[in-house]
């Protein structure tokens, strides 16, 4: 029993089951099931990463770069899954990432995980230079002729992404004023 606590405890194994559910299904398949499911699967990684129990930056870049940093694709119902998808990491461990943004330290294994997309040409891995890039892209989905499905998840997750940065202001300012009255 010891050794059964000693496992999940640690979630050794979690990272390399995960993994396939995290790639993309192919467009061969006819049905949208496997897309479906793979939303709801990045939903559930997001919540794990929010969590704590692990540290799946990488996944969470994954699907920013597809969505995001990598030029349309011709079936816009596969783009839109992956816009989807991204969406979820923001609403589900919108948190975790953001106050990861430059704070996590990545190794190289990591880095090469997270490598750039076609479109993005700043600072790789988890920056506040991607971050931002990340929630232009949204802004500018919400412009363009897509579904409005499309143009409303775009749009609350560059929202979202926004009241992550002014909850950080906020505190910021606070321990501003609580150094200033200790003066």
């Amino acid at each position: 029993m010891v050794s059964q606590i000693a496992f999940w405890s640690t979630l050794i194994i979690l990272n390399t089951l995960a993994e396939p559910s995290l790639i993309e299904p192919t467009q061969i398949d006819d049905t949208y099931e496997p897309f479906e499911q793979w939303v709801n699967f990045n939903a559930f990684a997001a919540r794990v990463l929010e969590s704590g129990l692990v540290k799946w930056y990488h996944f969470a870049v994954w699907s920013f770069r597809d969505a995001l940093e990598e030029k349309e694709l011709e079936s816009k119902d596969c783009w839109y899954y992956r816009i989807r998808a991204a969406a979820q990491w923001i609403e589900q461990s919108g948190n975790m990432l953001f106050h990861s943004l430059s704070n996590t330290e990545l190794t190289e294994r990591d880095l090469n995980n997270m490598s750039n997309g076609l479109l993005y040409q700043g600072e790789g891995g988890l920056s506040k230079e991607r971050w931002n890039f990340w929630k232009m892209k949204f802004r500018a989905l919400a412009k363009l002729d897509v579904s409005e499905d499309v143009k409303a998840i775009a749009i609350r997750a560059a929202e979202q992404m926004e009241e992550k940065e002014d909850e950080e202001n906020e505190d910021e300012e606070k321990k501003d004023e609580e150094k200033e009255e200790k003066v």
